[in-house]
């Protein structure tokens, strides 16, 4: 889990990614919290 954390956080933290990356968790989070 800890590669995919660091991944999330660096594509936070990055200016240039992080408002579509973010939108994406978004959505993801979403998506499966429908499908429970």
């Amino acid at each position: 889990a800890g590669f995919l954390q660091a991944t999330v956080a660096f594509g936070l933290a990055r200016e240039e990614l992080r408002d579509e990356f973010s939108q994406y968790l978004t959505e993801m989070v979403s998506l499966q919290k429908a499908a429970q």
